[in-house]
């Protein structure tokens, strides 16, 4: 049900998107460049418009003819919602294989792109030149669902164990003496920073840190000095699930 219900707040607006792009953008403009930038693959691309409808616009054809380009969002995000949906049921039938399960598809996720970054020779886009090779690049690595979910997991497996978390802390009003609910990783982590302001403070701080130099990294670059190209690898697995973790230690006092 839960695939149903997110179909059905999909689907209405963007049918309506894919109409209009398909059929009427097309005479909303005029002039001897409006076809060729705007309108160029349009008809042809969207005339399959099944694709976008059941989210695999980015996988048939290798995504290199999609109705939407930028529609490779929302297929990723539907492809790893309802893949998420085996890790959640291992993690109902045993939290700890759960985590293990997560953790090892993350693992691969992350390996992936390393890989695919180093054997396409692909840079990190900063000068003009690294433009050229743009398109392997997004077709084959930017909107995979197995180079985009790790984020998306650690978001998973954040909100799981913060789930926990909240249903420890209901069990503490009852039981605020019971040593094994206090011994919580995050029961302790919300003590500490109630007792310790700075604490907190820290964890808002980390996090901006984590955001900033994720944002920042590539300036060394565009300053003339040249990266091998493991560390182009290494940056573009990482930089996404890094920003991520940055926003949840930035807003992990507000949760506690």
């Amino acid at each position: 049900m839960a695939v149903v219900h997110r179909l059905l707040r999909f689907w209405p607006s963007y049918i309506v998107v894919i109409l209009l792009y398909y059929s009427i953008q097309i005479h909303t403009g005029s002039g001897p460049m409006w076809g060729l930038h705007n309108t160029l693959g349009q008809i042809p691309d969207c005339a399959s418009g099944w694709k976008a409808l059941l989210f695999v616009d980015n996988l048939v054809d290798n995504g290199e003819h999609m109705c939407l380009p930028w529609g490779w969002y929302l297929q990723n995000d539907m492809q790893i919602f309802v893949f998420s949906m085996l890790f959640i049921m291992i993690y109902m039938k045993n939290r700890i294989a759960g985590y293990i399960s997560i953790g090892l598809m993350m693992s691969l996720g992350l390996g992936l792109n390393i890989y695919e970054v180093i054997v396409r020779d692909i840079h990190h886009v900063t000068h003009l030149i690294d433009f050229v090779k743009w398109q392997d690049y997004f077709v084959n690595i930017y909107i995979k669902p197995w180079i985009r979910c790790p984020p998306y997991l650690l978001g998973l497996t954040l909100g799981l164990l913060h789930m926990e978390y909240l249903e420890v802390r209901k069990k503490l009003k009852d039981h605020p003496e019971d040593d094994k609910l206090n011994a919580n990783f995050f029961v302790k982590i919300r003590n500490v920073m109630l007792k310790k302001r700075w604490v907190a403070w820290l964890s808002q701080i980390m996090g901006l840190a984590f955001m900033i130099t994720t944002v920042v990294i590539p300036h060394d670059m565009q300053k003339g000095n040249k990266w091998p190209e493991w560390a182009h690898g290494v940056y573009l697995s990482f930089e996404k699930i890094s920003f991520t973790f940055g926003i949840y230690l930035l807003v992990l006092p507000t949760l506690m």
